[in-house]
Order: C-alpha cells, then structure tokens, then sequence
C-alpha cells in the first residue's frame, strides 16, 4: 500500500474494477454479437426434382441457387412428395428471396434445357421445386 499525500492508494482496486468493466464489454459484446447471428442463421429446407426421363436422354441436373451450385439431383422424378423425397436434391438454405437455375445437360452435351425462377423461403418451411420438362418456358 502506498500512500500518495495524505489518501492511501490501493493499486490493485483500480485493477479490478478494469477488470469488471472489460468483462462486462465482452460480455455485452458477446451477446449482441449472438442476437445477429440468430438471424443469419434462420434456415429453411428446399427439395428440386426433375423428370429428366421425359426427354429420351442421359443427362444430369445440376442446381444453381444465386448463381453458386448447390449440387446434383441424383434421379429422375414425377413428383414431390416431401423434402426428404428419393430421387430429390435436398437442401438447408438461409430463408429469403432466391433465384434457383436448373441445367440439364445430356451426356454428349446434347439434350440441353434450363428451368429457371424465383422463391421465397420462409423459416423451418419445406419448399418444393420441381423442373417439369414436359413444359416449355414462356419468354
């Protein structure tokens, strides 16, 4: 203990009481950064299917949301029943608005067709998209 004039100094008072309030910062720090993230981490559940049978070809499906791919449809589908449907690509997506591309491409780069649109996906919602290639687009 020192003694500065005639009021004693406590160093280590002075210490701890940084202490408490770079605690208390991380701690807020911690939770606000928490509350963010919550919403960030808001996911829904999207199913694509496809009849690639129809055309009378070999060929693969890949599925592009916002432009990135999100992989391949391993089968050929008539409907969809649910998200956890056989023969469907099933994925975990932030919820919101989303443009979804589906390129169907034959073995020998024959076969080409592309279905393409929009969705909005809502919180722990199941949404299905199925490329029915029965159907021309209108543009």
């Amino acid at each position: 203990m020192r003694q500065i004039g005639k009021m004693k100094y406590l160093g280590f008072i002075g210490s701890t009481t940084k202490r408490i309030a770079i605690i208390g910062l991380l701690f807020g720090f911690i939770i606000i950064n928490s509350c963010e993230k919550s919403k960030d981490s808001d996911k829904g559940n999207v199913s694509f299917g496809i009849n690639t049978h129809v055309i009378n070809c070999i060929a693969t499906a890949e599925v592009f949301v916002d432009s990135k791919s999100i992989g391949f449809i391993p089968g050929t589908c008539d409907t969809i029943v649910n998200c956890n449907s056989p023969y469907t690509l099933n994925k975990e997506i932030s919820v919101g608005k989303h443009s979804y591309r589906i390129d169907v491409i034959g073995q020998s780069g024959s076969c080409l067709r592309i279905k393409e649109g929009d969705f909005d996906l809502v919180k722990d919602d199941c949404l299905r998209i199925f490329g029915d290639l029965r159907l021309r687009d209108e543009k």
